[in-house]
Formats: structure tokens, sequence, C-alpha cells
């Protein structure tokens, strides 16, 4: 739209000294004229029958260049009506998605609110440096960051065996270790408590 509006106000701008140029060789022509009609001799009158000649064949290019400039100036003007038109047609269409994209931010501001407000509760009292090791296993994986330990305290993501130096301290309960195999968090779930004899 910007380029067609360009292109016709440097058509009109050629318009309007172009109508300004015709207009001065008019004024010029009508004198070249009343010296022909009152020319006495014949050397006076060649001459000026030949500026009369000269003017009307400069004034017959100019007339043809300003038809010629305004179809072309016709023809921009209808070019920008439709650019201006179809501008108007997708600020329209994208004023419609730009409401959606604005409803669907909302509720995704909403859910994340709600999520770090889960978030925060359901880790209150979890060290910040567990916190943090969970996050980046979190953001490797976008997946289940923390499984329990399986059977002879085997990795109970991918199943391999937890080294024997550290099976003490995992057998107590109170220690969140890495696997050395995928990476994810593992810990020792508690034993199921047996029911009380009556």
């Amino acid at each position: 739209t910007l380029r067609a509006e360009k292109a016709l106000n440097r058509e009109l701008d050629k318009l309007h000294e172009l109508e300004a140029s015709i207009s001065e060789h008019k004024e010029r022509h009508d004198k070249n004229l009343g010296v022909l009609n009152q020319a006495h001799k014949l050397k006076e009158a060649t001459a000026a029958m030949s500026q009369v000649e000269t003017g009307r064949r400069q004034l017959a290019d100019e007339e043809s260049e300003l038809l010629a400039l305004t179809r072309r100036i016709s023809d921009l003007r209808s070019a920008a009506e439709a650019h201006s038109a179809a501008s108007s047609d997708i600020d329209a269409a994208q004023e419609e998605e730009r409401g959606a994209i604005a409803s669907d931010r909302a509720t995704i501001e909403t859910e994340l609110a709600a999520a770090i407000a889960r978030r925060m509760k359901s880790s209150k009292g979890v060290p910040a440096p567990l916190l943090f090791k969970y996050d980046r296993v979190w953001g490797r994986r976008r997946s289940t960051a923390i499984f329990p330990l399986g059977l002879g305290f085997s990795c109970g993501n991918c199943d391999t065996g937890m080294a024997l130096q550290r099976r003490p301290a995992m057998a107590s309960g109170t220690m969140i270790s890495t696997c050395e195999g995928c990476g994810v968090l593992l810990y020792q779930p508690k034993p199921p408590q047996q029911p009380v004899e009556s």
C-alpha cells in the first residue's frame, strides 16, 4: 500500500509540473498566433508561422503525455484502493486472531499461576539444592524426574544397579541420589506397613 501511494504521489507531482508547462506553452502559442496575424511582411509571417508550428507540436506532445499520465494515475489510484481494501481485510482477520491469541494467553497465564502455586506448596520444605537438581533433570527429560529404587537397589527407570558404597545411605530412606545410568533422581520407598494383629 505504501509503495502504491508513493508511486501515485510521484505521478501526481509530474502531472502538476506538466499542467503548468502546458499552460505556459499555450500562452506563448497564443502570443505567436497574435504576431502571425499582425505580420505584414513575408519574412515576418514566415518566422511567426515557424514559431506557431513549433509551439503546436510541443503542445501536442505535452497533451499526449498528459493523457498517458492521467491514465497511469487512474491505474495507480485503483491499485492503491485495492491494496488499501486488502490491507483492511488483513487487519480485520488479524484482529480476530489477535483476540483469540490474547484469550489463549490469558488462559495459559492463569494455568501457569495455578501450577506455580501448586509447586510452591508441594516443594515447601525441600532444600534448594535438591529442588535445583530436580529442575535440571526435568528440564532435560521433560517427563518424570524422580523414581523409587527397584529391587536390589536398581534404578526404577533404567534398572541400572546403584554403587555398593551408596546403598547404606539410601537404605535409610532419608537420601535422594542420582542414577549413574540415566541421571534421574532416586529415593528409597518406605516399606509397606504391616497390619496390626488383634
